[in-house]
């Protein structure tokens, strides 16, 4: 029976996950549990912008094999696009200086329209 096996450890799952996809930067892992038996390793493969887990392997939690690998610089070009402009909707980029230029310049696109209507109604009188 497959649960008399013991499990392989998590190290060997990543290590696992980074020879099925070279390049995976990992950034979390889910664990077996009662109603799965493999480990789900989410990361980024390569430097191709995209959200930070939106690759993954399934690495079968008794024997250490590779069940499945999402590989998202491989994918259909409508779902690449969708996940190269997640990051920037989010605010998930770069670092902290860079997330607060991007904060100041969508306050000013967001402040002309607002600024205007207010010059527009004091002038009115």
């Amino acid at each position: 029976m497959w649960t008399d096996l013991p499990l392989i450890s998590a190290e060997q799952a990543m290590y696992a996950a980074r020879t099925a996809l070279p390049g995976l930067k990992p950034t979390s892992l889910i664990l077996p549990s009662r109603l799965t038996t493999h480990y789900v390793i989410f990361g980024t493969a390569g430097s191709a912008p995209s959200r930070r887990d939106a690759s993954f392997v399934c690495v079968d939690a008794y024997s250490g094999r590779t069940l499945e690998i999402y590989d998202a610089r491989r994918s259909d070009p409508r779902i690449y696009t969708v996940e190269a402009v997640e990051p920037l909707n989010f605010g998930d980029f770069g670092s902290i200086p860079l997330k607060l230029l991007y904060v100041a310049f969508w306050l000013t696109i967001i402040g002309l329209p607002l600024t205007g209507i207010l010059f527009l109604y004091s002038n009115q009188s």
